[in-house]
């Protein structure tokens, strides 16, 4: 099976860098022997794909570092606004965009999003168990959050979260 090479990655040892060529590999010249932090970071889009590294490497001499990348996966959501029957209508053109969507790994580490004008948001994670949450200070006195706790989630992940319009 052909290994995915990916291009356009940044690697980082302390102030030492180098960037991935076509076949995904990066050279570094006259670095002294030593412990350094590990940094890596993708210049494109590389979707799910995640170094599996510690935060440190240490060099000790002449050769080749693997750094290998897992696939994780693909969340997506959507906030949802919803309202009695009778007023739905007045929902059309509210403008549900910019509300703060978080996801917290096991370790406690959170990344955050933000939703388009549809409410609709994604993540791109390595594979675990992630808390979803939503910033409920956005919603001001109009809306309540009907729907707001999904727990852990897994892998892959569609989950609304459901806004109710209330009357003054």
């Amino acid at each position: 099976m052909e290994e995915t090479k990916l291009e356009n990655v940044i690697i980082r040892l302390n102030e030492f860098e180098a960037q991935t060529d076509l076949n995904g590999e990066a050279i570094f010249e006259n670095v002294p022997l030593n412990k350094y932090k590990l940094q890596i970071q993708a210049l494109d889009k590389i979707g799910a794909w995640f170094p599996l590294m510690s935060d440190s490497v240490f060099i000790d001499g002449s050769g080749v570092i693997y750094v290998p990348f897992s696939r994780g996966a693909q969340i997506l959501g959507n906030v949802e606004l919803s309202r009695e029957k009778f007023s739905a209508g007045l929902l059309e053109n509210i403008d549900i965009s910019r509300i703060k969507i978080f996801v917290i790994d096991s370790a406690g580490r959170t990344q955050t999003t933000l939703t388009d004008r549809q409410g609709a948001f994604s993540f791109y994670l390595p594979y675990g168990s992630y808390t979803l949450r939503l910033d409920e200070s956005v919603l001001g006195s109009q809306f309540e959050l009907a729907q707001n706790d999904p727990s852990q989630v897994g892998y892959l992940l569609l989950l609304p979260f459901t806004l109710l319009y209330l009357e003054d």
